[in-house]
């Protein structure tokens, strides 16, 4: 099953700092996008991303904006505050209370469940590594400015993030030069896009529940739906007797 948990994460971590950045061109591109993304980045960031729509698998991200209604996945949202977040993003849903995440795909009918590591018996001192993990997963960065560009009626900066571990995956941003907003990005996987029309970053809301309910027992189905659990991976997470 195909994680889309950190799509999202991926691709905004992408934003280098312009400390980092070594051509003049990655140092232009890492600018823009540190301040088009806010607070995306900071791993203890109260933030949000709202979406206009989502599209998985189209050949053209501008495409997204021709497409008839049926066709886009309206809406759809990200949170985050500290540890705690919700993701929905139409075919992907994540929610996480600070102690338990548990991630649905659609497409595939599949559920992963998992603890937070630092706060679960048996793996003291083993927090997740979020950086080790992007690192594994899309191996090091570089950005591109890849120039201006008209889309949706809006003069964008266009720019891309590539992957050295990665060739057949690459990130699109465009941001709008006026504002400094970022409007798509688009990630492409095998010659075909997921795209996400953004409508706007900003906090979280107030007061926003993140609460997790599932039984306190290792799941291999639950609602029709199959599910990993990692939570007792461990001999040491069983449940006594169990």
């Amino acid at each position: 099953m195909k994680i889309y948990l950190f799509v999202l994460l991926v691709s905004f971590s992408l934003t280098v700092s312009v400390a980092k950045a070594q051509s003049e061109d990655e140092k232009k591109a890492a600018a823009i996008l540190e301040k088009a993304m806010g607070p995306i980045g900071n791993a203890d960031a109260n933030m949000a991303i709202y979406f206009e729509g989502i599209v998985y698998g189209i050949e053209q991200p501008a495409s997204i904006f021709k497409l008839p209604t049926y066709k886009i996945h309206r809406g759809g949202y990200m949170f985050s505050d500290g540890k705690k977040f919700e993701i929905q993003l139409g075919l992907m849903k994540a929610l996480c209370d600070g102690e338990l995440m548990v991630v649905v795909d659609e497409r595939s009918k599949m559920m992963v469940i998992d603890s937070l590591r630092e706060n679960t018996p048996g793996f003291k001192g083993q927090a997740p590594d979020i950086e080790k993990l992007l690192d594994d997963e899309i191996g090091s960065g570089e950005l591109k400015y890849e120039g201006q560009e008209n889309i949706h009626g809006k003069t964008c900066h266009k720019i891309k993030a590539v992957f050295k571990d990665k060739p057949n995956q690459h990130v699109y941003y465009w941001v709008e030069v006026a504002t400094g907003k970022l409007l798509l990005m688009a990630e492409c996987e095998n010659k075909t896009y997921d795209v996400y029309w953004i409508k706007k970053i900003s906090k979280a809301p107030k007061e926003h529940i993140y609460t997790v309910k599932i039984p306190s027992k290792e799941l291999n189905k639950f609602y029709g739906y199959e599910v990993v659990d990692f939570r007792y991976t461990s001999k040491d997470l069983k449940p006594k007797n169990y």
